[in-house]
């Protein structure tokens, strides 16, 4: 079990032709550190809440980049708005914490 809870922060919307069809990003944060992201359902073709988190990986090889540490962790959920997707984000947080050690691009 974690000892912090997440907390997130929303990115402004985009304007202009590079707001059409973009989709929300909100971050997921642990002590201030960014360590996951949930996008909303983009008019351009996903319709569905994505929820994923930056997990260090077990094996430097595990998807065949030498190069990056870490890698995303997708979850299957079935938010159906911005407020379901971040209490998803909150009831599972400590399943997640107890399995993977996340990354964050400041460690």
């Amino acid at each position: 079990m974690t000892r912090y809870a997440p907390t997130f922060k929303k990115h402004p919307r985009q304007t202009g032709l590079a707001g059409m069809g973009a989709a929300d990003f909100i971050d997921i944060k642990l002590r201030k550190k960014v360590i996951g992201q949930i996008i909303s359902p983009s008019p351009l073709g996903r319709d569905h809440w994505r929820i994923g988190f930056q997990i260090v990986k077990k094996d430097i090889m595990e998807d065949g980049n030498p190069n990056c540490p870490w890698r995303w962790f997708w979850v299957k959920n079935d938010a159906t708005d911005e407020e379901s997707a971040r209490s998803f984000v909150r009831l599972n947080f400590d399943r997640v914490a107890f399995v993977y050690k996340f990354w964050s691009h400041d460690d």
